[in-house]
């Protein structure tokens, strides 16, 4: 992001919080790398923007590769926020990693492109549970009213995981019990 090259000097930084009113930023998995590497203490990360458009072409938008980068690189982060996601590749789920990432606040306004397959959106939660397994839904649900449905639909895959996996340990612990 051309825009935040500047604080790149300023290792310190907890906290982006970077706000468009006339344009939407653009979001390279290089930038999600760079701020990791340069901010390992980042805590919160948000890029918004009120432009209201979404899909706008030559628009670059962070993959699931970019936001696990910024994961690995930033153990603290407990916030995490942007307007668009990019799952047009989606990482095989056998070589995303189970990190145990102890974010909870994480939104995404949009999934692009619109009107996936059913199979890609239980891939996108499959990856998300892996590196984010403690994103608090009920925040998320209560912050995405008027995002897209693919970001709804990815979040009721994750509770509808979380349940599975209640169930088994509930199950597993009343037969050895």
């Amino acid at each position: 992001m051309q825009y935040s090259e500047s604080f790149l000097a300023f290792p310190n930084i907890t906290s982006f919080h970077f706000h468009c009113f006339y344009i939407v930023p653009p979001v390279h998995d290089d930038d999600l790398a760079r701020f990791g590497t340069t901010w390992p203490r980042l805590e919160s990360f948000r890029v918004s923007h009120l432009v209201g458009e979404y899909a706008l072409p030559n628009v670059a938008r962070p993959t699931l590769s970019g936001i696990i980068e910024l994961a690995q690189r930033c153990p603290r982060l407990d916030m995490f926020h942007i307007p668009e996601l990019d799952v047009t590749t989606i990482p095989n789920k056998d070589a995303v990693p189970c990190t145990g990432h102890g974010a909870r606040y994480f939104t995404i306004k949009t999934v692009m492109p619109d009107a996936l397959p059913p199979k890609t959106d239980m891939e996108i939660a499959t990856v998300l549970d892996r590196v984010f397994p403690d994103i608090d839904l009920e925040y998320a649900r209560s912050v995405c009213a008027f995002d897209g449905r693919e970001w709804k639909d990815i979040l009721q895959l994750l509770e509808a995981m979380r349940v599975g996996r209640e169930n088994s340990e509930l199950r597993a612990r009343l037969r050895g019990g």
